[in-house]
């Protein structure tokens, strides 16, 4: 059977989506292997059939290794498929990049999934190799009596769902791409307008749920902002509780309605069929939110709207909302994960040639070619030894990024869709399933019959 690896880059944005399309993947006689980001190195020793990627950035400070693996594909003959997993950019400068992104990877890959129809303005003009598939990850919204481990445990109910978005200000420990990041912006015009809408953000909560004791919110950071701080801006608070694990897709299901400020949780709460209160920074990047959510410009805006929608959550003109949001998910007309599948069965029918069994020495040239010389000796030293003791001793001391984008079989386990629990083999890899069989301690995760 064909392999297919599939890069996780964020288990709490990403992970539930790559699961269910492992599901119909398997289902059509591939075996899945899911790899953690920090561990792209695995890659290579498994020598997949095909690679999917979550982003075709190719400069090295972006890249985050993607670069290396585009290049060991383009030599060992691994077909190679994008599915951005940040293909909802909403902003104007965001989008300028992102359609600098996926045009200048264009030629090394063999399909560039798209979220929505309004991305096909940005790609080159007649070229096959873009199709407009939505994400995974946003199925489940639209899968009638969907449930998997996760969510039957999850237990939940009755509350209101705060989503931050501050993630260039309230940054992880020990992220040192942020950190300078932050010095930067610093220096920005919009830097202390964002500053100030955190600080009333979080000021805000504090007053209403002293205010209000009764009414309970869950309070759900960015992937990419630290917990700590929320934790211990509200640790006298009995009825906001701090929570990160599992994709937004359940918290959203059982929450009355959302909180956010300027950031795309207002279309999943539409896919979700609930409202959403959109607290704005001072000078909207997203017009296209103001459609679909409900603006408060302030303090006493947000308190207005709460208590309006303590007494009435009625979604208003809902299906205009989802014709609004059906423009930049496309998983509103069609599953994701079959339109996907459907595709890659379409990539190998009739094929015949078989993946180079390339020189290892080959790959360590790439990297080099890529790298400086210590960095080559760490990949040849993760290559041997592995990561997992380096990042864990990094996840105690330096850095959460670390932790926050590990994932284990029982996480795996959790989010499987129960009608495949029991006919899908999931297992933690070891080095009998590598094809260079270098790694005493493959850290990736395999789904097959």
């Amino acid at each position: 059977m064909k392999k297919i690896l599939i890069i996780v880059d964020h288990p709490q944005r990403d992970l539930l989506g790559s699961v269910y399309l492992a599901e119909e993947l398997v289902k059509n006689n591939f075996i899945v292997i899911l790899t953690q980001m920090y561990n792209f190195h695995e890659v290579f020793l498994f020598n997949p059939d095909l690679v999917i990627i979550n982003h075709g950035r190719m400069k090295k400070f972006q890249s985050s290794g993607i670069d290396i693996v585009i290049e060991y594909c383009q030599i060992s003959g691994a077909k190679l498929i994008v599915m951005d997993n940040e293909g909802g950019t909403l902003g104007d400068k965001h989008v300028k990049s992102y359609q600098k992104t996926i045009n200048k990877s264009h030629k090394y890959v063999d399909k560039y999934y798209l979220w929505g129809e309004n991305k096909t303005p940005l790609v080159k003009k007649n070229s096959n190799k873009y199709l407009v598939t939505g994400h995974p990850r946003f199925d489940p919204y639209f899968i009638k009596n969907f449930k998997n481990d996760f969510l039957l445990n999850f237990k939940k109910r009755n509350y209101i769902l705060v989503n931050t978005s501050f993630a260039a200000l309230n940054q992880l420990k020990g992220d040192k791409h942020g950190i300078e990041a932050l010095k930067k912006y610093k220096n920005t015009s919009v830097y202390c307008d964002h500053k100030l809408l955190f600080d009333r953000f979080t000021s805000f909560f504090r007053y209403f749920a002293k205010k209000y004791p009764k009414i309970r919110f869950v309070l759900r950071p960015h992937p990419f902002e630290s917990e700590n701080f929320y934790k211990n801006e509200f640790k006298n608070y009995s009825n906001i509780e701090i929570l990160s694990e599992g994709d937004i897709f359940f918290y959203l299901k059982y929450c009355k309605f959302s909180i956010v400020s300027d950031c795309q949780t207002s279309l999943e709460s539409i896919l979700a069929k609930k409202n959403c209160i959109n607290f704005k920074k001072y000078r909207n990047e997203f017009n296209l939110l103001d459609q679909i959510s409900l603006k408060a410009e302030n303090e006493i805006d947000l308190e207005r709207i709460i208590k309006k929608l303590l007494k009435n959550n009625k979604v208003y003109n809902l299906n205009k909302k989802i014709k609004i949001v059906s423009k930049y998910y496309n998983n509103v007309n069609d599953s994701s994960s079959k339109i996907i599948t459907r595709s890659i069965v379409n990539l190998f029918k009739g094929e015949t040639k078989e993946i180079l069994n390339i020189p290892f020495y080959k790959i360590i040239k790439i990297y080099f070619n890529k790298r400086s010389i210590i960095e080559t000796i760490k990949f040849i030293l993760k290559i041997i030894f592995g990561t997992n003791l380096i990042f864990y001793l990094k996840s105690l001391y330096a850095n959460d990024i670390y932790r926050k984008k590990n994932f284990k079989v029982n996480q795996v386990l959790e989010l499987l869709s129960i009608k495949h629990k029991g006919k899908l083999h999931v297992k933690k890899s070891t080095v009998l399933d590598l094809y260079y069989k270098y790694l005493i301690f493959p850290q990736s995760i395999i789904l097959k019959k």
